[in-house]
């Protein structure tokens, strides 16, 4: 479609399901699909909560300046890279408090891939949605608006909607 980004939702959507895409410099792709029962998915479903930002936005001039600084922020990439090898084992181990600190701590690396990710209003909302009890959370996409994904405690979810409903 000629637009900046990454390749991943397409492949997402191709294979459905909560995989690990391992994209390799030949244009090889690896797929490692997340093993789960029916019973587990169901928990982790328990602990999710998608959250609008109230901004909407174009991802494609994120993603111009984000493609044009990738070497000032390789070791970034590193880690986003080894977290998300980690939130694989942890979603096959059913982890998810442990998986909700992991994304919290993508979200802080992916921040600082270009200035226009996040903002102080997001910001705000991740640091509320925390403060009633989330474990942990990322805007989804590309950021600068959107969705925001928080994993919690299901017994926590009641506090943390009652937070966010403004």
């Amino acid at each position: 479609l000629k637009e900046p980004g990454g390749k991943q939702d397409q492949y997402t959507a191709a294979y459905g399901g909560i995989n690990l895409f391992q994209f390799n410099s030949d244009d090889a792709v690896l797929v490692r699909p997340v093993i789960m029962s029916a019973e587990r998915r169901k928990e982790l479903e328990g602990y999710l909560l998608l959250v609008f930002t109230g901004a909407e936005r174009s991802s494609g001039s994120i993603h111009e300046v984000q493609d044009s600084t990738v070497r000032d922020h390789l070791e970034g990439y590193y880690r986003v890279r080894e977290l998300a090898y980690r939130a694989h084992d942890l979603l096959s181990r059913g982890d998810f408090e442990e998986l909700g600190r992991l994304v919290g701590e993508n979200w802080g690396v992916k921040k600082t891939f270009a200035p226009s990710i996040s903002n102080p209003d997001i910001d705000a909302i991740y640091e509320k949605g925390l403060r009633a009890g989330a474990i942990g959370g990322k805007l989804q996409g590309a950021g600068g608006g959107g969705f925001m994904l928080f994993l919690v405690h299901p017994s926590k979810k009641p506090d943390v909607i009652k937070a966010l409903s403004d």
